[in-house]
């Protein structure tokens, strides 16, 4: 009997060591769980802030969205302003820009006229030019042929 007592206390033993060890692994876990739960609750409040920034944002956001609005009717009427009153101006410059531009072409097609005709005379002076000296060559040799043909016969 004694010995089944020493079983039994042994079994024990080992009963409370395995409880001792379950003991001190749920303490472990009930100081993380605690971890946890404060980063969550700093989470949260992080997260609360960021709700209240970002309802500033939106309000924020849809009062810019009004006064871009506001902006956009305003430079619609200075548009229609300005494209009324500037174009009449427009149009004026561009019919005198207009008459400019004719003024030019014709002026450039009076010198084209001019620039061929320049260039007409000019080859024709040329080849005239041409022709005559080539005829006093002729004529050079001429009287190159008719001096040595005096030197060969004898002067009395």
């Amino acid at each position: 009997m004694d010995e089944n007592m020493k079983l039994i206390m042994a079994e024990f033993a080992k009963i409370n060591t395995r409880l001792d060890q379950i003991d001190t692994r749920l303490s472990s876990l009930e100081t993380k769980v605690e971890n946890v739960e404060a980063r969550l609750d700093k989470v949260e409040a992080r997260l609360e802030n960021v709700e209240a920034r970002l309802d500033k944002v939106e309000t924020g956001l849809a009062e810019l969205q009004v006064k871009v609005t506001e902006l956009d009717t305003r430079v619609t009427s200075i548009e229609k302003v300005i494209k009324e009153s500037e174009l009449d101006k427009v149009n004026t410059r561009l019919g005198m820009m207009d008459l400019k531009l004719d003024k030019l072409q014709d002026n450039y097609e009076r010198l084209d006229m001019s620039m061929r005709e320049i260039s007409s005379e000019v080859a024709g002076g040329f080849y005239k030019t041409k022709h005559q000296i080539k005829k006093l060559e002729d004529q050079g040799a001429t009287v190159v042929k008719i001096l040595e043909y005096r030197n060969l016969l004898p002067v009395h």
